[in-house]
């Protein structure tokens, strides 16, 4: 992501996308019998940035997600 921060709609939308993005690339990437534990942990941590967008009162700069499982 660029330096301008977007606004938070937009990003909701835009964490959405990347996050279908992730889930199909992880399907490819079982079907062919590959690692997929870095896609995986991407998609862990976009899940979170996501949640941490949608709850009130909690935001991702004050609660970065951690990616653990």
């Amino acid at each position: 992501m660029s330096g301008v921060s977007e606004p938070p709609q937009l990003r909701i939308i835009t964490l959405r996308a990347q996050i279908a993005e992730l889930g199909a690339a992880i399907r490819l990437l079982r079907q062919a019998g590959m690692d997929n534990a870095a896609a995986e942990l991407l998609l862990v941590r976009k899940r979170a940035e996501l949640e941490g967008l949608m709850l009130p009162g909690r935001t991702a700069k004050s609660d970065p997600p951690t990616g653990e499982v």
